[in-house]
């Protein structure tokens, strides 16, 4: 890759294992450990939410957030409740009981959507469902969807996405279910608008567009995104992770298992599509996996000896169309 940017962030607070990452119309947002972590731009202070800060948060360990506008919402981990925050004043709000135990969030459009495992047995039988979906103003209004028996037996076969449960494309949002091969979209009222299998093949075998997948078998992403033409996800095959690119327009797919910038670095293709660009993940424990060199050109340096978590490779999505 010749056309790229790199992105660092000039004041990062935290170390560790950054479990979960968003970028959106209003910057860039992190969850690392028990804190969740806010940048408008990525020369910017950050803006923390954790209970060190915030008394509200007390006993809530951040499972999951969902960013709507200038609102960020915060999931608790096996509390049923979710915490909203003001990004632009920099403000706590308000907390939901949501009355389940959901452990992914989404909200569009000021709706929420919530993703509940089916192994969480509800006293309330009624509640065992895998998706619910209601207004922010309104809880009454709750639909819900793919039940699944108040019994253990075979709960866990419906994985989800590692990083990203639900994808927000335009009005729409996709979960992901079904052993990971398939997309359950809805709409921005609520409704289920149909299901789309991950297919890892073209439907008209052409080996020009294929790649070297076993068809009868199911390759389970563990990280989507997706923009108008192009979608992305992070798969396990042979044991290594992988990515699949798929140009939708035309049906093309191209599975790689790293990226090779012009200076030599190498690095898995783990990344998010935002307007015309993709962003590429580099942490540091990727960055000494992939690279062995003695030394290398700052801002790489600093990953080498662990000086910062991770940074962004940047790189507009016409570089995939050559």
């Amino acid at each position: 890759m010749n056309k790229y940017e790199v992105l660092e962030f000039s004041d990062m607070p935290f170390i560790g294992t950054t479990d979960q990452w968003k970028i959106g119309e209003e910057g860039f947002t992190f969850l690392v450990g028990s804190s969740v972590y806010h940048y408008p731009q990525s020369d910017a202070e950050p803006f923390i939410m954790d209970s060190d800060i915030y008394m509200e948060l007390m006993g809530c360990n951040p499972r999951n957030f969902s960013i709507s506008g200038n609102k960020l919402f915060i999931l608790c981990d096996g509390k049923g409740t979710v915490y909203e925050f003001n990004l632009e004043e920099r403000s706590y709000v308000a907390s939901m009981d949501l009355k389940v135990d959901a452990s992914r969030i989404e909200v569009l459009d000021d709706r929420i959507f919530l993703y509940q495992t089916p192994n969480t047995l509800n006293q309330d039988s009624s509640l065992n469902h895998q998706i619910f979906t209601f207004p922010l103003s309104n809880q009454e209004e709750r639909k819900k969807y793919f039940p699944y028996p108040a019994s253990m037996t075979n709960s866990y076969q419906f994985n989800v996405l590692v990083n990203q449960t639900f994808a927000i494309i335009g009005n729409e949002i996709m979960f992901s279910r079904m052993l990971n091969d398939s997309l359950v979209k809805f709409d921005n009222g609520g409704k289920l608008i149909g299901i789309e299998r991950l297919h890892v093949m073209p439907e008209k075998i052409d080996a020009k567009v294929g790649v070297e997948l076993d068809e009868e078998k199911l390759y389970f992403p563990l990280y989507l995104t997706q923009s108008e033409k192009w979608r992305f996800y992070s798969l396990i095959k042979d044991f290594n992770l992988k990515t699949l690119i798929h140009h939708l327009p035309t049906g093309k797919k191209l599975m790689i298992d790293k990226v090779r910038l012009s200076n030599g670095i190498e690095f898995p293709f783990l990344g998010q599509v935002h307007r015309d660009y993709v962003y590429l993940l580099l942490t540091d424990e990727a960055f000494l996996e992939f690279n062995k060199k003695e030394s290398y050109p700052e801002p790489f340096q600093k990953l080498q000896s662990y000086e910062i978590p991770f940074l962004f490779i940047r790189f507009p999505l016409d570089e995939l169309a050559d």
